[in-house]
């Protein structure tokens, strides 16, 4: 991955990213990760079964395509990412 590479996400895809991050989760009020850090992982995991169809599989997706898949498996990565903080500087469990 070369400079431009970075470039690229750093002005194009980071932006997108949060813009469309922003106007889907509106729907989703504090929801987001309300299940903790499990919860998260399924979301994860419901978009990584899809996106594998699409890709590895061939599969033609009637909703979300594999680049909007993508674009939502970042937000869920962060939104995991968050979840487990939040355990840490809580010092609970993550079921709690």
């Amino acid at each position: 991955m070369g400079d431009s590479d970075y470039q690229y996400i750093m002005e194009c895809l980071l932006p997108e990213w949060s813009l469309h991050f922003t106007n889907k989760s509106i729907d989703y009020a504090d929801d987001a990760n309300r299940l903790g850090t499990k919860g998260a992982f399924v979301d994860i995991y419901r978009k990584v079964g899809k996106l594998k169809r699409a890709i590895w599989d061939g599969q033609e997706l009637q909703g979300e395509q594999p680049r909007e898949i993508l674009i939502d498996l970042i937000g869920h990565c962060f939104l995991t990412i968050a979840s487990m903080d939040q355990v840490v500087s809580h010092g609970r469990q993550d079921d709690e």
